[in-house]
């Protein structure tokens, strides 16, 4: 038990870390490429050992981690954008610790073309959040809102030890169409018939990225 109302220290915590998470996202997306570049123009020290990797490393993990436990709600896009983003800052850093050389040419070679589609599918994914994320804000915003009823609830796995469940839910848009949508929900509890809040955009009730549920 608190004197104080949970979430609104949440609310003030996050407002005070988030713009240092984004800071922090921005120099951790930035690592690999530049400690690359450092790498391609002073060689002698690429050769000296594990620290370009390291750094990389603790940076890019460490502001992961940061924008993470900020408290706020997460997107399971934005995450995966930004790990697909660590994976390529990844493999730049291990590719820009290789002498330039006819030995090492076909290496090389591969792995920066590995890089440029790790990267893409990392920007295609921040695009789909950013399009999921205008939607969202448009359906808060004039959205009708409707109750959704749970059809299917299967267990599809555990995050973070926590049973996660991907339900399918039911609703009746304004024009009595049914309508049917699958979310992923973590920490379990949710049967077939249970009820759970929902909004959609009556321009699209279609468009799944333009409904929010559980508001």
């Amino acid at each position: 038990m608190s004197t104080t109302d949970p979430d609104a220290r949440a609310a003030r915590v996050g407002a005070v870390l988030r713009p240092v998470a984004l800071v922090g996202i921005a120099v951790g997306l930035l690592a690999g490429p530049v400690i690359a570049i450092y790498d391609w123009n002073f060689p002698a020290a690429a050769q000296t050992g594990v620290v370009p990797f390291l750094v990389f490393l603790f940076v890019s993990v460490g502001a992961g981690l940061l924008a993470y436990y900020v408290p706020g709600k997460r997107s399971a896009l934005a995450i995966s954008a930004y790990i697909v983003a660590y994976v390529g800052g990844l493999f730049l850093v291990m590719t820009s610790g290789l002498e330039w050389n006819e030995k090492n040419a076909t290496d090389i070679r591969n792995s920066l073309i590995a890089v440029v589609v790790i990267y893409a599918v990392a920007i295609l994914l921040v695009g789909l959040y950013i399009q999921r994320d205008i939607n969202a804000k448009e359906t808060n915003a004039n959205g009708v809102d409707t109750t959704a009823t749970i059809t299917s609830a299967g267990v599809d796995g555990m995050v973070n030890y926590v049973q996660h469940q991907r339900l399918t839910l039911k609703f009746t848009d304004d024009k009595g169409v049914d309508r049917w949508v699958k979310v992923g929900r973590t920490g379990g509890g949710y049967s077939v018939g249970d009820t759970l809040p929902l909004r959609y955009n009556p321009k699209y009730p279609g468009r799944k990225r333009a409904i929010v549920v559980g508001y």
